[in-house]
């Protein structure tokens, strides 16, 4: 894991795009679990209550390239997963904001068996979402950024 920055440790033009996007922040936790962000909170805020907020420094760091197949995945977790509500890029920052949902932290690693409860889950819309063929896309380095996320409505079940 990497070291955190909390709400008052990010460069003040960032926390002003933020601000400006969510309305003015009443509360921030620095989130401990996670692997992959420099900036990961909960907030609570004017506009929208309660936000996870996680982000990163732009560039092509590892991290940085997390959080963009991120941004392209949110979709096909629609109605199952928390909504991405803005994606902020300032200040050299691109930073997420989630619905918040309160619960634990998932933890899809590799022997865990998380991912594979639910292999085949569906959307508020009824698509049939397949989480292990999307965890397994990941684990063997897929690139996501060439990937069209599809899906099948006449298969069967």
């Amino acid at each position: 894991m990497i070291g955190r920055i909390g709400w008052k440790g990010l460069p003040p033009g960032l926390r002003a795009g933020i601000t400006a996007r969510v309305g003015a922040v009443h509360h921030a936790a620095t989130v401990a679990d996670g692997l992959n962000c420099r900036f990961a909170a909960t907030v609570t805020t004017e506009r929208h209550g309660g936000l996870f907020l996680k982000g990163v420094p732009d560039g092509t760091s590892p991290e940085a390239a997390a959080i963009h197949r991120e941004t392209l995945l949110n979709p096909a977790v629609t109605g199952v997963g928390p909504g991405l509500r803005y994606d902020i890029r300032t200040d050299g920052w691109q930073v997420l904001a989630f619905e918040r949902i309160d619960g634990r932290h998932a933890d899809l690693g590799p022997v865990h068996p998380e991912p594979y409860r639910h292999q085949e889950d569906h959307a508020a819309d009824g698509r049939k979402l397949d989480f292990l063929a999307l965890t397994n896309m990941l684990s063997v380095g897929v690139d996501i950024d060439e990937c069209k996320i599809t899906t099948n409505d006449s298969a069967p079940g």
